[in-house]
């Protein structure tokens, strides 16, 4: 495990969620994060030898969970900043608390999102191994 890949690329996780706090990434959230998960997937294949999908899948999993701990942190402040997201509220149940539900969302969002930068790293290493031409 080279936790020297992990760890930075994990604080993407932190960027986006201060960014969504101040409601930067409206309508560009989704672009973001597939730029970070290609990034995060080239660092992981080109300075880690082993274990790539788990890296990826770590990565992508802490990116997710560190996004949900700063917008739970800062929700009264995300609310300001995003107030599209008080009209979905409102079709949540009243008795659990919209911090919680993103905490929980944000762990199976980034189980989803660590699978995919895993496969990307795979599929990268796995390209990369095919356009080597082999030594005979």
């Amino acid at each position: 495990m080279n936790w020297k890949s992990v760890l930075p690329l994990s604080l993407f996780g932190i960027l986006m969620g201060v960014l969504n706090v101040f409601g930067v990434t409206s309508g560009l959230e989704w672009i973001l994060w597939l730029v970070i998960a290609l990034i995060s997937a080239l660092v992981i294949e080109k300075t880690s030898e082993r274990l790539l999908v788990t890296q990826g899948f770590l990565v992508g999993f802490l990116d997710s969970l560190f996004n949900g701990l700063v917008t739970a942190i800062f929700w009264e402040k995300y609310l300001l900043n995003n107030p599209n997201v008080l009209e979905r509220l409102s079709e949540m149940p009243e008795n659990l608390a919209p911090e919680f539900f993103i905490i929980i969302a944000s762990v199976l969002i980034g189980m989803v999102y660590g699978l995919f930068i895993g496969l990307v790293v795979f599929l990268t290493r796995k390209a990369k191994r095919r356009s080597k031409p082999e030594n005979n």
